[in-house]
């Protein structure tokens, strides 16, 4: 299952009066491109989940391309999944 559809399917089991509200922290590290200039052309990171709890570290790639109206973000490896959402969802 991709990381789509994984965070479709729990954000649908959520009650629909719950809200994601909680903030959680990444450190990023560039890999291409400079991130304090999106406009100047692509970027690529990689991200890391900061933890707050048990087993909820993860480590995400993240592509930004304004001009092409395009974010991309790609878990670095599927047992990342669920603290990727859990973090996107704010819980």
């Amino acid at each position: 299952m991709c990381l789509f559809r994984s965070w479709t399917s729990y954000t649908r089991r959520k009650s629909a009066h719950e809200k994601c509200d909680g903030k959680r922290f990444f450190t990023g590290v560039s890999i291409s491109g400079d991130p304090r200039d999106l406009v100047s052309g692509p970027v690529a990171m990689k991200l890391f989940l900061e933890p707050s709890g048990d087993n909820d570290y993860a480590e995400l790639y993240t592509n930004v391309a304004l001009a092409a109206r395009r974010l991309e973000v790609h878990e670095k490896d599927a047992g990342y999944r669920m603290p990727i959402v859990r973090a996107l969802c704010g819980d």
